[in-house]
């Protein structure tokens, strides 16, 4: 036997009658690393960070933010960090991003650019685009005569006069990033993601990679797409041992589109989203959207604790805005019609008392004609993240039994300890049913003496309230009420 440690293996559930009827997401992407003080700042491509605020992307991996419009693909992880801390009064939990390893290159010669003083402050206009460890002033020294820093936005860079010896016009020298708009994610990216609980201290449990999904790795045709490649690692586990779901973006520019590119991600570990969101002349994936919702429905939900039987399905998109595609085109639609994209396996948006709210409890592999069919465990997201969160739990909660002596009694307490917290989640309102057990099915003579020890445990997700009906009907019993005043 060559596999070792603690392991927890999903097997099949079963088709259900149609009648009987730890939190951090990862994104992948760019971000403008040149932006960082540091000459070094290559150095954080390929690597993944905990971002906590939007200063904190700064310091760590760059920012900007588009007037209008999207953000490109070279600042696309700028996105979800708006997303998630661009507005102070809906903070959430850390998000984790993965800097594409990529070829970027400098201009080889410095641009200059006569930039006005005023109040000891000019401004060098650069799009975003300007490394900032390369600006210079002749004669002057950086961070004694003068200092460099991106404004709020990330788009120009402000020069601060720091002695008063600036004048009313300083030339200021520097460099540019040239290739972006070109620039692939290589696959050597995703070598770091095995390592990420050793590296960042977290493991992710939702993969995300808004604007990337059908880009090549490595700019070429005949590899995977990042989508694809995320898809593989939902499909396996990562570090041999954490299971993941996706949340990915549809692109298409109306609902037929939709449905044709939804076939691509056709498999119960995605969530598919459409259309976009256009709020302040901003346009946001509305898979990022679903991503904060879900971190607001395990953490902030009191009663949640971090345990995923709740979907992020129904809660109030806190961006002021409405439905738009790629390009800020507004989108109309009706209850009906996001509920016709759920019956195909898309996640959208309702307007409901005066506001837009996610709408989707499904998974990309879901069709409401094709219903009883799907197993029981991959009819919506409650389904799949459950089976995932206790397969990771039970794995954390005895991780330090692995290479320890396991007596009967040891048996009989992982047994006995880990059907309290079954018990637990069923209590709670998590699970509607666990169940853990320890037989001879599973376990041999043979097996025991080379230390391995297998339990079973079943389970049953609380299913979400897709409909919740009340049936009026109007009765003439009421009416007797006159009679009783002639009495």
């Amino acid at each position: 036997m060559s596999e070792r440690g603690i392991h927890a293996v999903q097997v099949a559930g079963a088709p259900i009658a149609v009648e009987s009827a730890k939190c951090t997401p990862l994104y992948v992407g760019m971000a403008p690393v040149w932006q960082l003080e540091s000459g070094n700042w290559k150095e954080a491509l390929g690597k993944a960070f905990l971002i906590s605020s939007i200063d904190d992307a700064r310091e760590k991996i760059g920012y900007f933010q588009p007037e209008s419009g999207s953000w490109n693909k070279e600042f696309s992880l700028c996105e979800p960090v708006f997303v998630h801390f661009g507005d102070e009064q809906h903070l959430s939990a850390p998000i984790m991003v993965l800097v594409g390893e990529a070829e970027i290159s400098e201009s080889e010669e410095e641009a200059s650019a006569s930039v006005p003083i005023s109040g000891g402050i000019g401004y060098l206009d650069v799009n975003g685009l300007g490394i900032l460890s390369s600006v210079s002033i002749d004669k002057k020294t950086l961070g004694t005569d003068f200092s460099a820093s991106y404004d709020e936005y990330g788009r120009r860079i402000v020069i601060r006069d720091l002695t008063g010896a600036l004048g009313k016009t300083v030339t200021v020298k520097y460099k540019t990033v040239i290739n972006i708009p070109g620039v692939s994610i290589s696959e050597k990216t995703f070598d770091v993601v095995d390592l990420l609980e050793q590296k960042v201290g977290e493991v992710p449990v939702t993969l995300l990679c808004p604007g990337w999904e059908g880009e090549y790795i490595g700019g070429d045709s005949k590899n995977k797409t990042i989508a694809e490649r995320l898809m593989d690692i939902n499909k396996g586990q990562i570090d041999n041992h954490w299971y993941t779901t996706s949340i990915f973006q549809l692109s298409g520019e109306d609902r037929k589109e939709a449905e044709t590119e939804k076939l691509k991600y056709d498999y119960p570990k995605a969530k598919v989203c459409w259309p976009y969101y256009l709020t302040s002349g901003l346009v946001i994936h509305m898979c990022i959207i679903y991503a904060y919702a879900k971190l607001i429905v395990d953490l902030r939900h009191t009663d949640n604790r971090g345990i995923p039987y709740e979907s992020e399905s129904n809660e109030k998109i806190y961006l002021k805005g409405c439905l738009c595609d790629s390009t800020g085109k507004v989108i109309e639609q009706t209850d009906k019609q996001a509920n016709d994209l759920n019956d195909i396996g898309i996640a959208t948006a309702k307007f409901v008392e005066g506001g837009w709210r996610t709408a989707g409890v499904v998974m990309s592999n879901y069709r409401a004609d094709n219903v009883n069919n799907i197993n029981a465990d991959e009819l919506n997201d409650v389904a799949v993240r459950m089976k995932d969160y206790v397969c990771n739990d039970f794995q954390e909660t005895y991780v330090d039994d692995v290479d320890k002596p396991i007596p009967p009694r040891r048996v009989k307490e992982i047994r006995d300890d880990y059907g309290i917290v079954l018990s637990g989640l069923v209590s709670s309102g998590a699970l509607l049913y666990a169940a853990i057990s320890y037989n001879s099915a599973d376990n041999t003579a043979a097996g025991n003496a080379n230390g391995e020890f297998v339990f079973a445990i079943s389970e049953t997700n609380t299913p979400p309230g897709t409909l919740i009906m009340a049936k009026v009907a109007y009765t003439p019993e009421g009416l007797n009420t006159y009679t009783e005043v002639s009495d």
